[in-house]
């Protein structure tokens, strides 16, 4: 597997909970020996605040859990494919509902606490601070 089918495969999952009328989406994996964790965050097109995607209306949590799982197996594929050296251990992927997106990864390994880190993040691509 590669970047040019992982990305695919992530957004071929997304799109059967995200709701009509979206704009953007933001999704991030982060990963660590023993475990993962999924979350995307939604902004609409007549909307200035994103939300989450446990929030979105009508979405029943077992499927997005579900989704999420389909997901692993898709972004665990292209992980262990890389070399030790060159696994990340987070990945935001910004999609426009134009068809643009753009991807970040992380390599922080650091004793930061994970809380901070999440509270960073957040700011820095939804722009809240809690």
């Amino acid at each position: 597997m590669s970047e040019q089918t992982m990305f695919p495969g992530i957004v071929s999952v997304l799109e059967h909970t995200l709701p009509d009328g979206w704009n953007t989406v933001i999704f991030y994996a982060e990963y660590s020996d023993d475990a993962f964790s999924i979350e995307y965050y939604v902004k609409m097109q007549r909307l200035d605040n994103f939300i989450k995607c446990f929030s979105i209306p009508g979405i029943e949590r077992a499927a997005l859990l579900n989704d999420f799982l389909e997901i692993d197996e898709v972004i665990s594929a292209e992980r262990e494919s890389l070399d030790q050296s060159k696994r990340w251990s987070s990945m935001t992927l910004v999609l426009q509902a134009s068809g643009k997106f753009r991807v970040d990864y992380g390599y922080d390994n650091s004793d930061e606490s994970p809380y901070l880190k999440k509270q960073e993040w957040k700011k820095k691509y939804l722009g809240v601070s809690s």
